[in-house]
């Protein structure tokens, strides 16, 4: 039986002149594909303080569903991601040399695929953009932020060179990688398939929900189907009214492993009901049979 993977997505331009987020999936409804590739969400946050930011996240996800989409069968997911993740990056610089805008175009990337087979995600990406997955009352982060403040928080753990270690909330803050760079240093990917379980919710988001929203506040309104869930979310981020609101966008794939198999139950349950009560007539026959040869 093949598990049930739902899907919902929201976005809401804020406070900011133009939408510079961007997101795709690919075909749920695609068995075949789904069987070898899974289902792939994609976000993208284009870089505001730069040129071309909507253009670069559009073009970034466009680019990398198309090269996912033509992995083959036999290809690794890891693999796929991997050159995926480089093609949209090739996209982007591309684009960015054509405008005269090079070195000064880029955008986020975070992509998810969630492999129902094997039950199993996998993941890539860079920049600031987060995969959240929520399981019953508990939350993590998947994916770790390139930015100076973590570059810096890492440099102090290797060589303890500072006991007063601050995080700061100014230019610490921005991004240390990005699409749009020649070459990528830092890329955050999985190495193995990450083992889900039924009820788990990937939530794939911008800066501009996980700004706003802590993680207490965005777990109550993971209920019921993943695109109400979504606006819930995105509303949810407006309501805050923050006057420099980024852009928001969340796409969430909700993991129903079980469910294909409680409609098997349901089916297995319902013929056992017919045939109890088959089973009950024809006894009911032969009782009477019984009954009047009994008698005579």
């Amino acid at each position: 039986m093949t598990p049930i993977l739902r899907v919902g997505n929201a976005q809401a331009i804020g406070a900011r002149m133009e939408q510079q987020d961007a997101f795709g999936f690919s075909d749920k409804d695609d068995k075949c594909f789904v069987h070898h590739g899974g289902l792939l969400a994609v976000v993208a946050d284009g870089m505001g303080g730069h040129a071309y930011g909507g253009e670069a996240s559009r073009i970034a996800v466009k680019a990398f569903l198309q090269a996912y989409m033509a992995k083959l069968g036999q290809t690794p997911i890891i693999d796929a991601l991997s050159r995926s993740f480089h093609a949209a990056n090739h996209a982007v610089c591309a684009f960015a040399e054509a405008v005269g805008e090079t070195g000064n175009c880029g955008t986020t990337l975070i992509a998810a695929v969630v492999h129902p087979a094997s039950r199993s995600l996998y993941w890539i990406g860079t920049g600031d953009s987060r995969i959240l997955l929520f399981r019953g009352s508990q939350c993590v982060q998947v994916t770790t932020d390139t930015n100076y403040a973590n570059q810096l928080l890492s440099d102090h753990i290797q060589t303890e060179s500072s006991k007063h270690y601050q995080v700061s909330d100014g230019p610490l803050l921005g991004l240390t990688s990005f699409l749009g760079l020649q070459e990528i240093q830092e890329i955050d990917q999985s190495l193995r398939g990450f083992r889900l379980h039924s009820g788990d919710w990937l939530v794939l988001c911008s800066d501009g929900i996980y700004n706003t929203l802590s993680l207490d506040e965005i777990l109550p309104l993971l209920k019921g189907e993943p695109n109400d869930a979504s606006e819930r979310i995105v509303q949810e981020t407006l309501v805050k009214g923050l006057p420099h609101q980024d852009n928001a966008t969340v796409a969430i794939i909700a993991c129903d492993f079980a469910s294909a198999y409680a409609r098997y139950d349901h089916w297995i349950n319902a013929r056992v009901a017919r045939l109890g009560l088959g089973l009950f007539i024809i006894a009911l026959i032969l009782i009477g049979i019984y009954s009047v040869f009994s008698i005579k």
